[in-house]
This record gives C-alpha cells, structure tokens and sequence, in this order.
C-alpha cells in the first residue's frame, strides 16, 4: 500500500514538473525579450528565438555550437564592440552584479541589455542576458524632446507609460513633491487612473503614499539634466517597470515607463526552474530525438514531418537499421557515432538522410548522453536540416574555381593585409606574376619592396603610406623583378577598410600584370608620333602650295593659327582641342587653289563672279580635307570660318548653335590678322582699327566671349603677331 502511494505521488510529482516544464517553455518562447543564459566561463547554456531574431543570427551560425564565431557576429553589427565586450568582463569579474546599459548597433537599431547572476544556492553558476528592442521608444524619446507636435503624436499613441511632471519645492528649495502635469492614455490604461483626474495631481496623493515614489532619482534628473534609468517593483500596481527618466526643460521630468513584469515572472521561472528546464534548453533546435542504448527511438519531435516527411509515431520504438531516415552510406557512420554518444561523448557529425518521398537531405546532427543517477540510460540528439548550405557551399567552392580561373586568365591576383597582425596574404596568382613560390617566399610588405624594381620601390612605398595615412584608395603602376632578373609591369589597386573608430584594420588589393599591354601601348605611342609626323608634313605642303599661289597672304594662315591658339588657351580649352584648331588654321585657306591666281592677286574691285568664286574657297577646303581622318573636326572648322553669329556669312549662312566654338574662334583671329595685313587691292588697316571691327560686332557677327579674349590678349597682355 505504502509502494503504491509512493509510485502515485512519483507519477503526480513527474506530470506537475512536465507541466511547468511545458509552461516556462511557452512563456520563454512569448516574451517579446530576447534571452540569453550563459555559464561562468561565457559559454551559451540557452537562449529563445526572440534573441535570435533581434540579433539576426543564422540557425545555422547558432547550430556549429561556437560561441567565438556567434560573439564575433554579434560584435559586427555594433557601433561600440568595446563598449560590449567592457561590459561583459566586468559582470564576468563580478559574479554578483546587475547590469543594464544600452547597446547601439551600426544600422541604427538600439538595444536595452540587462543582466542578472543565474544562482543557484547561494552560488552564482552563470548570468541571464535580456535584450530587448527600444529603437521605437528611443526614437519617440528624442522627438520628444525637439518637437511638441511629434511629442504629442507620440505621447498619444506610444504603448509604453508616458507621463510628464512638474518637482515640487518647499520654500528653502528642497524637493518634496512633483505634480503629473500630463499622461498619455497607456498610462491611464495601466494604471486605472484617468488623464483628467491624474493632471494636476500630487504623486504622494495620487498613488496613496507618504512618500512620492522614486523622488530623489526624479529630483536628480530635474537638477543635474542628466537622464537616468532604473527598473523597481511599484507595490501601488504590484507591477515591475522599467522607467526612463529625463529633464525636457527647467523643474520638469518626463517618464517613460515599461511594463516588464512578464520579463521578470520569466527570469525568475528561469532561474527556479534549472535543474528541470536544462536539457530541453539546451537541444531546442529543429528536430529532437532520443534513442535507448539499442539505437531504438524513444521519443522525436513533431518537426520531423517537416524535415523529413514522417510522422513522429511511424519511427518511435523502432531502431536506426529498422528506419530509412539514414542514407546507405550514413547508416554505419551513424551507429558509430551513436556508440561514441552513448559511451559519454558529446558529438556533432553531418549525414545524409532520406526523405520519406526518397529525395536527400543533408543534416548536421549533435549528440549528448542522457544521465540519470550517474548512468547513461540513451542519447539526446538534435538534427538541423543544412542542405541549402551545403548547395551554397558548393555553388560557392564552383564560384571560387572560377573566380580563378578567370584571374589567371586575366593575369589578376589578389592580396590582403591585417593590421592587427602585420600579415601579408597573396593568391596564387600573385606568387604566379612575382615569379614566387609560396613554398620558399613569405609575403612581408618588406619583401614585397624588395620585389620592387629601386627605381621604383620609393615611389610605391609613398603611394602606399599616403594611402594609409588618408583612409583612401590608391593605384599605381609600377615596375618589378623576378628572382630570374626578368622585369614585369604590374598595375596594383587597393582599398583600405576601417573599425568603426576610423582605425585601418585591413587593405584589400589586386596586382595586374600589364607588361604586354603596356609594350602595346608603347608601340602605339611610336606609331601615332611617326603618324603625327607625316600629318605635320603633309599640313607644311599645303601651307607652301597655297602661298606659293598667293604671295600676298603668305604667313597669314600661321599668324592666324597663333592667334587663334592663343584666344582658345585664354578661354580654357583643353590642349587637344587647341592643337586641333592651331592645325586648321594652318590651313584654313586651302580651299583658295580652286581660285585663278590672278583673281587673288587682283589689285581692283572684283566682279560679282570673282566674289563667287573667293567666297566658295572655304567649302572646296571641307571637300579636300572631309576624306582625312584627323582626330579634330579639321574639315568643319576650316568651312564654317567665313561664317557668322547672325548667318551674314558664307557659304552655307550658318548662324548661332550651328557653328562649332574652334569656327567662332578662328573667324575672329582671321579678320583681326587679315585687317591688320596688306592687301593688293588696299592698305593694312591699323590693330586699332581691327580690335574696334570685332568689339563692335561682338554678340552680332562674333561670338563675345571670344572677342573678350581677343581683347584681353592685345591690350593686356601684350599679345602681337
């Protein structure tokens, strides 16, 4: 009778502890705060979705276990990684203590942590971390200290406790009071009191207490003008808070407060429950399943019919061998594992499993002895699906092969340096265009100048400095020499990257080796001089040839091409554009051998067909050189140089946006040298009387910025022919 009222108790006992077991799960999962525990060395024991989801933390970084690689995740996304890690060594230093601070992270989030000792006894055997999203309230705080309409739009409809007061003072000054001046309708809904009865009200009566609540930290916040933050227990509520207080102006305070009582129940559920909570906490992950020392499964979770495609009942009690959730080729290496489980070992290995429609999945499987009274009585097990990081893995490995392919192909390595710990990495193809071998060279930023051919070793030492120096990137071509004394031509970009205090951390670089197209070039260089050669020989022909029938005008095309070099160097034009212009005014009367030379010798008024005759010299010059390929507009400048602003001029009357800016400045050097000079048929006309011909046409017949920097040349700067 006794044996039988024990096992009812035992029985009653086991379903009261699964019952809770089940309902702290349940409260852990809701809580809109993300939990974390960890042990006293810093090791992750647990944590709840909702901290994965606020750090954005893969399931698969969570599923390798490592919590270097999980810190160094988190660490990234925050402005101040110090900042963090100062935190933690403290708490680590001191068992005991509590903690709360606020952690900005990089894309603008803000997080509050808390942080309280996990005991048990009287021991402190690890720490429970809370983190909880406030980058709403926080925002709605700031606004609500710049802009009273935003402050009212968010005091109205923000969900946490708002409430604005005014400190009291006796007449010697001293606070003994504050007056709740305004509240927003989450307050008055919390609490029970209404906007309308709340404003106006003493705290001390309001909330039935001797004393005002918390005024000595109000009164500090008010006097000092520094923000503070607390968490308490309000008995007028029986609710936990969590309360930010700042100053918006002179005797007043506002509060914003958080209900965290949920919080709290479920830390404290955490903290009661250890022993019992511990292992369903520590394997919550995807699929969970036991197994009894013959490979027999005991219990699996409802996601399997996920993952798998079974129902939990269709594998429990039957054994691995009796299953076909394991490849062939997993099957052995499971059992084998499975024995390394159930002798005490803890294991992670990855297998293929088998769907229940025969299609593979990969699974990457950890493993942990089950004990009870000192006994291993089976295995616990937790099985994460990673076939998409398997397939990333392997479409990753195939980008790798051909981002490798493609630098050898392209005569492109790449290099990286660490700051931090001086080291110099190259790829392969580095080694490949220094002529190194990886084997009997490392990789030194003073081997590398070594590797520097001295003429320019200097040079590339500078580049590089100035480049660290000023956070910038930098390129530079630059020269080396292989072991074998063969010299190469290589072309090197790189990128420095920055902590977020602006400290360099690392550099990032490709080296192309450019010698064959660098010859190319060269040897385009020497053919385009050789070209640019014949093409001023050929331009002096046609000079001679059209002075030879025109002694009149003889040095009148090269006196213009000066002119009109020099107007376009004062107006700014670039120096291939001037070279250009300077060539077609060379020539710009080319199209003069179609006309008699006794026409252009002629000391008499010419006849209307005469005049004909000059005036159609500038379109026969863009019929001879239109078949050349000069890199200028040559042919357009030399026909549109009689033309004119206002279309008076020949011989198409071209006029405004339809003439090209080398044309509007050769027509202007033309008629000034043209004035200037003697003609048969009448006398030079003096340089005053040239410069007063073009000033009075400006904006008419000529262009006026040109006929300014015409002007400028001869009366300031003392220009002459």
């Amino acid at each position: 009778m006794i044996r039988h009222r024990k096992k009812e108790k035992d029985s009653t006992a086991e379903g009261e502890v699964q019952e809770t077991v089940s309902l702290l799960a349940a409260t852990l999962e809701s809580t809109a705060d993300g939990l974390l525990a960890v042990d006293r060395q810093g090791r992750i024991t647990k944590f709840n979705k909702k901290f994965l989801e606020l750090w954005r933390i893969p399931e698969s970084l969570i599923a390798e276990r490592s919590d270097e690689r999980a810190l160094s995740f988190v660490l990234d996304q925050l402005r101040d990684p110090d900042q963090f890690l100062s935190k933690v060594r403290e708490l680590y230093a001191s068992p005991q203590a509590e903690s709360y601070d606020v952690l900005e992270f990089k894309d603008g989030r803000i997080f509050e942590r808390y942080s309280k000792p996990q005991v048990i006894g009287n021991e402190a055997v690890g720490r429970v971390w809370s983190f909880r999203d406030v980058t709403t309230r926080r925002r709605a705080e700031e606004a609500l200290r710049e802009s009273e309409d935003q402050f009212r739009a968010l005091f109205d409809n923000m969900s946490e406790l708002v409430v604005l007061h005014e400190l009291v003072c006796d007449p010697a000054g001293r606070p003994v009071d504050y007056r709740i001046l305004d509240c927003n309708p989450a307050f008055a809904e919390a609490t029970g009191i209404p906007r309308d009865r709340a404003a106006g009200a003493l705290a001390s009566r309001l909330y039935g207490t001797d004393d005002p609540p918390y005024l000595e930290i109000y009164a500090r916040v008010v006097l000092t003008g520094r923000p503070e933050h607390f968490e308490t227990y309000f008995p007028p509520l029986q609710k936990h808070f969590s309360i930010s207080a700042f100053s918006p102006g002179p005797g007043r305070f506002a509060t914003v407060s958080t209900d965290i009582t949920e919080r709290k129940r479920v830390e404290e559920a955490i903290r009661d429950s250890e022993s019992m909570y511990r292992l369903h906490f520590e394997n919550a992950t995807d699929v969970i399943f036991s197994y009894d020392p013959h490979f027999r499964i005991l219990s699996i979770s409802p996601s399997v019919e996920k993952v798998l495609g079974y129902r939990p009942e269709e594998l429990v009690g039957r054994t691995f061998a009796e299953v076909a959730i394991l490849a062939p080729e997993s099957l052995a290496s499971a059992l084998t594992q499975a024995r390394r489980v159930l002798a005490g070992e803890e294991v992670t290995v990855e297998y293929v499993f088998m769907t229940k429609d025969g299609s593979r999945r990969y699974g990457e499987t950890s493993g942990s002895p089950l004990v009870v009274d000192g006994r291993v009585v089976g295995a616990v097990s937790i099985a994460r699906d990673i076939t998409d990081r398997k397939r990333s893995d392997e479409a990753l490995r195939r980008s790798e092969a051909l981002l490798k392919e493609a630098q050898e192909v392209a005569h492109i390595g790449h290099w990286e340096i660490d700051y931090a710990s001086g080291q110099l990495m190259w790829s392969e193809e580095v080694y490949r265009i220094f002529g190194r071998s990886p084997k009997s060279f490392s990789p030194t930023r003073e081997a590398f100048l070594e590797t520097v051919h001295p003429e320019d070793r200097e040079a590339v030492r500078r580049a590089f400095e100035e480049s660290l120096e000023g956070r910038k990137p930098y390129q530079t071509t630059h020269r080396i020499v292989r072991p074998d004394g063969n010299v190469r031509i290589v072309q090197e970009r790189s990128r420095i990257y920055s902590d977020g205090h602006g400290r360099p951390v690392r550099s990032l670089g490709t080296v192309q080796d450019i010698t064959e197209l660098w010859r190319t070039e060269q040897a385009l260089q020497d053919s385009l001089g050789k070209l640019r050669k014949t093409l001023s020989a050929s331009i002096q022909a046609m000079i001679a040839m059209i002075e030879v029938r025109d002694p009149y005008t003889a040095g009148h095309q090269k006196r213009v091409a000066v002119l009109a070099a020099a107007i376009a160097a004062e107006m700014g034009f670039p120096s291939e554009k001037i070279e250009g212009l300077r060539i077609a005014a060379s020539i710009h009367d080319l199209g003069k051998i179609s006309v008699p030379a006794e026409i252009l010798c002629k000391t008499v008024t010419l006849t209307e067909y005469e005049l004909m005759l000059i005036r159609i010299h500038p379109q026969i010059g863009f019929e001879i050189l239109k078949g050349i390929e000069f890199p200028w507009p040559v042919d357009h400048i030399v026909q549109q140089h009689h033309e004119r602003l206002d279309g008076s001029g020949y011989p198409n009357k071209l006029r405004g946006e339809a003439l090209i800016p080398e044309a509007l400045i050769l027509m202007v050097a033309d008629v000034v040298e043209a004035m200037t000079a003697h003609r048969p048929y009448r006398p030079a006309h003096s340089l005053e009387q040239a410069l007063q011909e073009i000033a009075g046409n400006a904006g008419v017949k000529f262009d006026s910025e040109v006929v300014a920097a015409c002007l400028r040349l001869f009366k300031e700067k003392g220009f002459s022919f």
